[in-house]
């Protein structure tokens, strides 16, 4: 599958909310050449549907950085807000896993 069809795939993929096909096809894409930003937010978002924390961050890691790279900082900046409610939600997720005497 040439790069553009990939994308093309990955693009309409991750529209339809096929996470797996999304990640799957923008991932062989990134392999091809380096994706666009917002292709790289497309990575990052399926990675997170998905579970694939470590995917996640790597990926809006590099979108932040391909944003800030073109001068796009208020786009880059969504990347950098996306991170600490990834944190927050972690953090809330394992207060409410430990039990309360713990946290005393």
């Amino acid at each position: 599958m040439d790069t553009e069809r990939a994308l093309e795939r990955g693009r309409n993929a991750y529209a339809g909310a096929e996470w797996r096909d999304a990640l799957a096809a923008l991932g062989r894409a990134h392999g091809e050449r380096p994706l666009a930003p917002d292709d790289l937010e497309l990575l990052a978002r399926s990675a997170y549907m998905l579970g694939l924390d470590d995917e996640y961050r790597k990926a809006l890691e590099q979108a932040y950085q391909a944003y800030h790279d073109v001068g796009d900082i208020s786009r880059a900046q969504v990347c950098v807000v996306d991170r600490p409610r990834e944190l927050l939600g972690d953090a809330i997720a394992r207060g409410l896993s430990e039990p309360a005497a713990s946290r005393a």
